[in-house]
């Protein structure tokens, strides 16, 4: 995925995007177009979660990249009001599609390398 793909049309069932790239290009393209039509008066800032669903664990993918080589516990629950609530995952914050896909493409990289290593040697 490059930067030119998420120029596209992410509501364009035709132009090849994916879920992900769709959704992000979606999200900064609303606030994009929020900010222009308020101006001054809204501001925005996006903060990004990376969480695995693997074997029945939820993994924050964020704190894998921790120098310190901490593992956080993700925990979902709910609160009084019956909001979800996740507990334990790291935030970045992110400025456009392009960052995110950038940890996206990241992640996606290490965790199947890691994997194919992993199952080759079991």
């Amino acid at each position: 995925m490059t930067g030119v793909d998420l120029d596209m049309d992410p509501s364009d069932p035709g132009n090849g995007m994916g879920i992900i790239p769709r959704a992000v290009s979606s999200i900064f393209a609303s606030a994009r177009q929020l900010k222009e039509e308020r101006g001054n008066a809204w501001n925005y800032s996006l903060k990004g979660s990376f969480v695995e669903l693997y074997n029945e664990d939820l993994i924050d993918l964020l704190s894998l990249e921790d120098p310190n080589g901490g593992k956080r516990e993700v925990q979902i629950r709910e609160d009084k009001d019956g909001h979800i609530i996740w507990g334990g995952l790291r935030e970045v914050n992110v400025k456009n599609a392009n960052e995110v896909m950038k940890y996206v493409h990241f992640f996606f990289s290490k965790k199947l390398y890691t994997r194919r290593k992993k199952a080759k040697f079991q």
